[in-house]
């Protein structure tokens, strides 16, 4: 049986998302694969877990974990047992899962990323960068700007109602909506606590739509889903706790809308040096316009996320859509 590393947890404030959506991808692939689960807990400790749920996970269930960093020999020694690793599908959301520097690090090691390698994620985590290069691509994006200190901000190029949000974090953990000079320096302080960079952009009146990719060449595109009731923007606790939120999908558009989408997803996809998967946010205006919000690297992976809802919706089981990120998704 082949064998793979899930790696999840982590230490950022993504944490148990991180582990819901490893219990979802445990639990669809451990009849086909050889599962090495090593959980790395809040304080950013490795362990080897032997439990059944890893949304909720026991002391009693995890062993310490050591890692050989040779890049000619990886392995894993657990109570002395040598464990040889080949690849590894890593499922933490936010800093050091989806940043690039796990990926980094598994890729120094010869070990097999299954999705997006280090270059990629950092990209799509760094949104000042990622927007500068979808810019680039053709692409349209709100103005914005990023800031380290209030008096940075240039309001020349900028109007109210503003988004302000830390620049390298997801789940719009440290995020605000603004819609006077009031209510600047709260939602400032707020966005700041998560990160020293902070960017400050338009607020773009218009529906979030996304699509799912996976592959390197040969893209498998999802169709287009579209959020409806969202009540100034998709807040943290909205997407994971009581929602009134409505994910459609396939979205109910005209065809040739929901093609346009989909062909700026592609090239969203590869001007971010996206490989192996990923989910692809953006804004659709009511003119038509089709604005970038930004890229998830490594998307909620629960049965009821929506990447895999997207492929869902053309008719693929969940354990289908793993695999195919697998067969397709390894950054090699």
């Amino acid at each position: 049986m082949e064998q793979l590393m899930i790696i999840f947890g982590g230490i950022s404030k993504e944490h148990d998302i991180s582990c819901m959506s490893a219990q979802a991808v445990i639990k669809a692939l451990q009849t086909s694969y050889d599962l090495i689960k090593i959980y790395i807990d809040e304080d950013g400790r490795w362990q080897l877990f032997d439990g059944e749920d890893a949304a909720c996970i026991n002391q009693d269930e995890l062993k310490p974990l050591m890692l050989n960093l040779d890049a000619k020999d990886p392995f894993l020694i657990c109570q002395d047992k040598k464990i040889m690793v080949k690849q590894a599908m890593i499922i933490m959301h936010g800093a050091y899962g989806e940043d690039g520097r796990l990926q980094g690090m598994l890729e120094m090691l010869d070990i097999k990323v299954i999705g997006c390698g280090s270059v990629a994620s950092m990209l799509a985590m760094h949104k000042d960068l990622a927007k500068k290069l979808v810019m680039a691509a053709g692409i349209k994006t709100a103005n914005f700007q990023l800031i380290r200190n209030k008096q940075e901000i240039d309001f020349k190029k900028l109007s109210f109602p503003l988004f302000i949000k830390p620049n390298k974090q997801g789940s719009s953990f440290g995020a605000s909506k603004v819609d006077d000079v009031a209510g600047l320096d709260e939602a400032l302080a707020l966005a700041f606590k998560y990160d020293d960079e902070v960017l400050i952009e338009d607020y773009v009146i218009g529906h979030e739509v996304g699509c799912a990719i996976i592959g390197k060449d040969d893209l498998l595109v999802s169709p287009v889903d579209i959020l409806l009731n969202v009540q100034d923007y998709f807040s943290f606790t909205e997407k994971y706790h009581d929602s009134k939120v409505l994910t459609q999908v396939p979205a109910d558009l005209p065809s040739h809308l929901s093609a346009k989408i989909q062909n700026c997803a592609r090239t969203i996809y590869k001007a971010l040096k996206c490989i192996g998967f990923a989910r692809i946010d953006m804004f659709l205006l009511d003119d038509g316009e089709i604005y970038f919000n930004e890229v998830n690297t490594i998307p909620g992976l629960t049965e009821h996320s929506r990447f895999p809802g997207m492929f869902k919706a053309e008719g693929m089981g969940f354990a289908q859509i793993l695999e195919r990120m697998i067969k397709d998704g390894n950054n090699c």
